[in-house]
């Protein structure tokens, strides 16, 4: 059993999963693939011309050795460019493979069985488990060498973007990035109007920390998403002004609780430090003990 904090969940992964290690990096195939949509999709420029320079050239130098077994042989012509000849290769690819999207990989043990957790716990369906996966892998320097250099301004764009990376229908990425859904509605993906794709959209900066950390709990991400609030300082006679008040949210409650219908919720309304907070830690409380029996 792991119990995480904050700071040891940092310390955890930085210490056990080095970034960009191919040998224990849990999303470097996973990476691969989608570069390889990118330059099948069409997103990096007509015939592959890539800058193929820096972290963005490593990262199309290992998506090319990785398939260098399928591909047909070439001789290196006189003269010719490192760049060039890294082209050459992504074509060659593209050509085998007819052009068509690879479904990503999934990403080494232990992420598939913390994603599906995290999935499972937030009512998340195929689509936009593929997405958050994505947007976790995001903030790493060989996808920002890749994908800062992709045109990023129209409304749309994000969608696209994210779509032909993923190989996953147009339609339904817009809608796993609608701002009333699971994603965007739960608060673990963020939205803004400007800047590059990792500005546009990005997930909770915790996720990368906790998604490949092995032997993690629901309980811990739980915890860490939905801490606990603290115990009611207060008890009912603390609000006997409010006693019809509170007759009528304690009924309303305790029949939600009975029929387990989600969705049911109070405003409390008024002005900051009369107690809005301290009275619904007293009527949580009150349910509690409603449905275990608690005295």
């Amino acid at each position: 059993m792991l119990h995480l904090t904050r700071n040891g969940l940092v310390r955890r992964h930085r210490l056990g999963t080095p970034a960009l290690d191919p040998l224990s990096d849990p999303f470097s195939e996973t990476v691969l693939d989608y570069a390889y949509n990118l330059v099948a999709g069409g997103l990096l420029g007509e015939d592959c011309r890539l800058h193929l320079v820096g972290s963005r050239a490593g990262l199309f130098e290992r998506l090319v050795e990785a398939n260098r077994g399928c591909l047909p042989k070439r001789r290196r012509s006189a003269g010719e460019r490192e760049s060039e000849r890294l082209e050459a290769g992504l074509k060659a690819l593209v050509r085998q493979r007819k052009g068509k999207p690879r479904s990503p990989a999934e990403p080494r043990p232990p992420v598939p069985r913390n994603l599906d957790m995290a999935s499972e716990m937030l009512g998340l369906s195929d689509v936009e488990r593929a997405v958050l996966q994505f947007l976790i892998t995001l903030d790493r320097a060989d996808m920002q060498a890749l994908f800062d250099p992709i045109p990023c301004e129209g409304a749309n764009d994000p969608a696209i973007i994210i779509a032909t990376a993923i190989a996953q229908p147009l339609h339904k990425v817009e809608a796993a990035l609608r701002p009333k859904e699971r994603l965007v509605g739960s608060g673990i993906v963020q939205l803004t109007s400007h800047g590059d794709l990792d500005d546009r959209v990005t997930a909770d900066k915790r996720l990368p920390m906790m998604i490949p950390v092995r032997e993690l709990e629901k309980t811990s991400f739980i915890d860490e998403f939905l801490p606990a609030a603290p115990p009611p300082s207060l008890t009912p006679a603390d609000f006997s002004h409010l006693a019809d008040e509170l007759g009528i949210a304690r009924r309303l409650l305790e029949a939600a609780f009975q029929e387990r219908k989600p969705g049911v919720s109070l405003l409390l309304y008024g002005p900051t430090g009369t107690g809005k907070s301290e009275l619904a830690r007293v009527l949580a409380k009150d349910g509690v003990r409603s449905l275990t029996g608690a005295v």
